[in-house]
């Protein structure tokens, strides 16, 4: 699973039997000695759905919820694909869940200047303000 490790949030638990894959503390796979399987729903997990999605479509002829080393179906490249789907698929999602604050954040200043609330400040003089004037 060492391939799971490599990036920012992504780490590995390890058990008395096997392993946990998680991204910042979110349980997505559970690994142990003779099979894998997506971490069952209601523990933590917020890409349940998702990640099964994922497992379908790179496992499509199995039908269970895990996944034997020893199958006929599995494969380590198979399996690798799949990983890396599954990251990618992680951090996508949190990428976006930050524009969406993002976009909520401005929203909400725009109703606060429109309500006089707050007001903006051109460009030019904040970086008068901090001495960036030539920056421009």
């Amino acid at each position: 699973m060492e391939i799971w490790a490599d990036g920012i949030g992504f780490e590995i638990i390890e058990r008395t039997v096997g392993c946990s894959a998680r991204y910042r503390g979110e349980p997505l796979l559970w690994v142990y000695p003779k099979y894998f399987q997506v971490a069952p729903e209601g523990k933590g997990n917020a890409h349940h759905d998702e990640v099964r999605l994922l497992l379908g479509r790179h496992f499509p002829e199995v039908h269970k919820r895990r996944i034997t080393f020893r199958s006929e179906h599995f494969r380590r490249d198979r399996f690798q694909l799949f990983v890396r789907d599954v990251k990618n698929m992680i951090v996508a999602a949190h990428e976006h869940a930050g524009d969406l604050r993002d976009l909520r954040h401005a929203e909400q200043r725009l109703i606060d200047i429109r309500a006089g609330k707050s007001h903006a400040v051109p460009l030019e003089e904040v970086m008068k303000t901090y001495g960036m004037e030539d920056r421009a």
